[in-house]
């Protein structure tokens, strides 16, 4: 009942390892892990120039309880979708602090694209609350770049790609 992509990958991770077996069913989600605990640690530093904190803040974010004896030993999806879904967070609160709008709007609307054909459509919901509250609460002076054409531009670029996908699916 999902999209391919998350699947995909496990197909490459088994082809990797030449065989059908449970640690290339997890090897995906086990780099999601790592991956994960770098742009917490590489976004806290950023924007904190903290390295103590940014190591902690990676520490507490990867040694959850459920992350660490639900979700590694069973190889969800969501770790994965939880990373692509992080940095599309961040593009847009780091692009949008430098005023970098066309930019903003391009990456994150492919974060998007990615999670929707990762997991579906709670990627533009997530894309769209985002947005949403990023204009609104923390950019009230320049909330009209929300409706402008850099937003229609990233909305075009993720209904491209994920239709790439669907129309020769349907």
């Amino acid at each position: 009942n999902k999209p391919p992509l998350y699947n995909w990958l496990i197909i490459l991770s088994w082809k990797l390892f030449g065989v059908d077996s449970l640690f290339g069913f997890r090897f995906p989600m086990i780099i999601s892990f790592y991956i994960l605990g770098a742009l917490v640690w590489y976004f806290t530093h950023r924007y904190t120039n903290d390295k103590r904190l940014a190591l902690l803040s990676a520490l507490v974010a990867v040694t959850h309880g459920r992350l660490i004896y639900y979700d590694t030993l069973l190889g969800l999806i969501d770790l994965s979708y939880t990373c692509i879904t992080y940095a599309g967070f961040m593009v847009v609160y780091g692009l949008g602090s430098k005023g970098r709008w066309t930019a903003l709007f391009i990456f994150s609307w492919l974060f998007t694209a990615v999670g929707t054909l990762m997991k579906g459509y709670t990627s533009p919901v997530f894309q769209l609350l985002t947005l949403a509250a990023y204009f609104f609460l923390f950019q009230k002076e320049k909330w009209k770049i929300f409706f402008s054409w850099r937003h229609l531009a990233g909305i075009i670029l993720f209904m491209a790609l994920v239709a790439m996908y669907y129309i020769p699916y349907f």
